[in-house]
Parts: structure tokens; C-alpha cells; sequence
């Protein structure tokens, strides 16, 4: 009777301990999830559209900011617990004590030298007028910082001509205003597709990663997510993670798919030039942790020109989620 006893005493407390350790079930919580329209949305499409289930008590919310104004200021006020922003806005928040940390880069480079002149490297541009966008951001940064490496005063050898967005370049180059321009995509496929002698002289990326010694060149989109989520959410924010890498990849392998969804979300890039955009826009997520020193080279280099592009001073690895 006494063994009876005893047993029922140890089952009884497996049982209480048990029921101890089930798992409440956590509280309903939104996530909003922003990306800037044009490529980087492309990349992101299939995630947007999908919309998967990140945990049975989290729903997400995800918007497409059409402006970088609008991006930024939704930043700045901490709106969206996830977001891909320019890196050196990821730097400027951080540094300027926003709760956001960087977990990966999207985008690297996807700057071009389109030109219809007979122009072939770096010395024959000299004397030239070269049309840009980003003042003091990263497109006029990056392409001083190559042109001085190259011996090319940016000041004294060319004429530097800044127009106020991108969308602005595409009908300056095509109406025969400018001749010499460094374009982004989508612009650039729909300037080739419309000016046939209209030939990409040099590709950016691939001049910063043999000026720098860089595998992947400079993170030119950053995937940022709220403090708060990484401290007490982070299979969420894993999990998104995942679907995010998956998005980025199929976007570039299934163009034609693609085109339907950037339609059905609105995506500001002309269907004609999503496939060509796509490959040249030189899209693969990447973790920060493998990727610390083209954020190293990248920070310093918009440090030199202008501490304030990146909020004043040089991060610290705190900005790295590692």
C-alpha cells in the first residue's frame, strides 16, 4: 500500500511539473514589413505577395514606401518593425539612437556608366559632363571615391551634373541632354532599350570590388528589424528571414512570374524592363555576420566624404546584429 502510495505521490508531481513547463500561448501581435518601391520591391515580391505565416500569432502588415522621403521618415519615427533601407540610412538611425539593428544586406551595387560617347575607361572621361543623382549619397560618393582612386580630380577633371531623382534620368539621356551618366536599374534598361547606340562602360560594383579587395562589393540595401524584435521575438524574425532569401532568389530566377506580381502589387518598374533589371540589379541576401567588412570599407569610405551621411560618426558593432 505504501508503494501504491509512493508512486502516485512521484506520478502526481510529474504531472504538476509538466503542466508547468507547457507554454503559454503568446499575445496577437502585427508586424509592419516596409520596402522602397522600384528594384528592391521586386526583390521582395514574392514574400509581399505570399504573405506566409511567420508564427500562429503574429500577423504582418507590408507596404511598399514610394518615395525615400517616405522611407525615411517612417524610419526615423521606428514605424515598421522590419525594413530594407540604404545602408547608410541603416547607419544614420543607429547612430542617431533608433532601435534598429542591421541583420543583412539585399542589394549591392547596381550603379552603371551608360554612355553614347567613345568612351572606354576611366582617363577618357575627363573634360566630360556626367550626369547623377544623390548629391552627397550613395551614387555621387561611390562614383567620386572611384574617380579620385582612378587619378580623376572630381572637382577640376569633369563636370559633375546632379538631377533630383532617378526617374529624371532616363528621359535626359534618351531626349540626347546628357551622353555620359551614372544610371541605376531599371533606368538604365529603359534607356538602353531606347537609345541603341547607348553602350554600359563600366559596371560600379565591379570597380569597388577590385579597388577594395571586396568578394561582394558595397551594400547599397540593408535589411534592418527593431531591437524589441530580436530580443523577444527572434524565430519570427528568423523565419522571415528565410522566406526574405527565398523572395530575393526567385525574383531573379522566375521573371516572367515576377512580372505578374510586381502588377498585382504595384511595383513602380515598367513590366518591359523587369527581366533585364533583375539581372543587373545584382540582388543576394547576405548575412551581416558574413559581410562585416564590406560594411567596414563602405561606412569609412561615406565617412571620409561626409560623416553626416552616416549620423556623424563611424558605427559601432552595435548596429551589427552578429
Amino acid at each position: 500500500m505504501r508503494k501504491v502510495a509512493a508512486i502516485l505521490v512521484v506520478l502526481l508531481m510529474v504531472m504538476v511539473t509538466a503542466a508547468g513547463c507547457v507554454e503559454e500561448p503568446k499575445e496577437e501581435m502585427s508586424i509592419k514589413i516596409v520596402v522602397p518601391d522600384g528594384i528592391t520591391a521586386l526583390g521582395a515580391a514574392k514574400v509581399i505577395r505570399d504573405n506566409p505565416e511567420l508564427a500562429d500569432y503574429v500577423t504582418v502588415e507590408y507596404e511598399i514606401a514610394k518615395t525615400p522621403d517616405v522611407l525615411a521618415s517612417m524610419i526615423m519615427s521606428e514605424d515598421p518593425g522590419i525594413a530594407v533601407v540604404p545602408s547608410t540610412l541603416a547607419a544614420a538611425a543607429y547612430n542617431r539612437g533608433i532601435s534598429y539593428q542591421l541583420v543583412g544586406t539585399m542589394g549591392w551595387g547596381s550603379f552603371y556608366l551608360l554612355t553614347t560617347e567613345d568612351i572606354n575607361a576611366w582617363e577618357d572621361l575627363k573634360g566630360e559632363e556626367i550626369y547623377n543623382i544623390g548629391r552627397g549619397m550613395t551614387p555621387d560618393i561611390v562614383f567620386r571615391y572611384l574617380l579620385e582612386a582612378n587619378d580623376i580630380d572630381a572637382e577640376e577633371d569633369v563636370e559633375l551634373t546632379y538631377l533630383a531623382a532617378a526617374t529624371e534620368l532616363a528621359p535626359t539621356f534618351i531626349g540626347g541632354t546628357s551622353t555620359v551618366a551614372v544610371m541605376p536599374e531599371p533606368m538604365l534598361t529603359t534607356v538602353m532599350a531606347n537609345v541603341e547606340e547607348a553602350e554600359i562602360v563600366l559596371d560600379l560594383n565591379e570597380e569597388w570590388k577590385n579597388l577594395t579587395d571586396s568578394n561582394l562589393g558595397f551594400p547599397q540595401s540593408s535589411l534592418i528589424v527593431k531591437n524589441e524584435l530580436l530580443e523577444e521575438h527572434r524565430p519570427v524574425v528568423e523565419a522571415f528571414v528565410e522566406y526574405f532569401a527565398d523572395s530575393v532568389e526567385w525574383a531573379k530566377e522566375n521573371p516572367d512570374s515576377l512580372v505578374e506580381y510586381a502588377s498585382d502589387l504595384e511595383i513602380g518598374v515598367p513590366p518591359i524592363a523587369i527581366e533585364e533589371s533583375m539581372a543587373r540589379a545584382n540582388q543576394e541576401y547576405i548575412a551581416v555576420r558574413d559581410s562585416m567588412s564590406e560594411y567596414e570599407i563602405y561606412y569609412n569610405a561615406m565617412f571620409e566624404y561626409d560623416p553626416e551621411v552616416i549620423g556623424g560618426k563611424l558605427p559601432d558593432e552595435g548596429l551589427y546584429d552578429q
